[in-house]
């Protein structure tokens, strides 16, 4: 099946094969276009599905649990890890106000979530966070 090549892929979607009677279900929620029929322009939509998806999906929780293990191993200190994530998924360092509002993110996940049974659980969340941002999805 073609979802097991995609999502194991490390390249992006345009580069990867498209089999015209199988499209992947997630290009399809975010408005893949028909590729047995050519089409000039793109139509846009924003519905529910696709934010729905990239909050709860599994797929995407892993991707943020991925990026926080990497940070948290190669980044002990957590002012060096904010810079480090803001740089690598939004391509830019963080402005002060982003870390302080990081940091309340972080403290209020840790205040919530029993850190024993959910090591990473604040560091995920601020990943997610991240992942699902405008900054990241769409390119400015």
């Amino acid at each position: 099946e073609n979802r097991q090549l995609y999502e194991s892929s490390r390249r992006r979607s345009v580069y990867l094969p498209i089999v015209r009677t199988n499209v992947y279900k997630l290009f399809t929620l975010f408005d893949f276009p028909n590729p047995a029929a050519p089409a000039g322009n793109r139509s846009t939509t924003t519905i529910p599905t696709q934010a729905l998806f990239l909050m709860n999906n599994p797929w995407m929780q892993g991707i943020a649990q991925e990026i926080a293990q990497q940070a948290t191993s190669k980044y002990p200190n957590e002012t060096e890890r904010l810079k480090y994530l803001f740089e690598s998924l939004l391509g830019r360092p963080p402005t002060a106000t982003e870390i302080t509002e990081a940091r309340e993110l972080i403290k209020a996940v840790r205040a919530e979530v029993n850190l024993d049974k959910q090591p990473l659980a604040d560091w995920e969340t601020f990943c997610h966070t991240l992942l699902l941002t405008s900054e990241f999805i769409y390119l400015h």
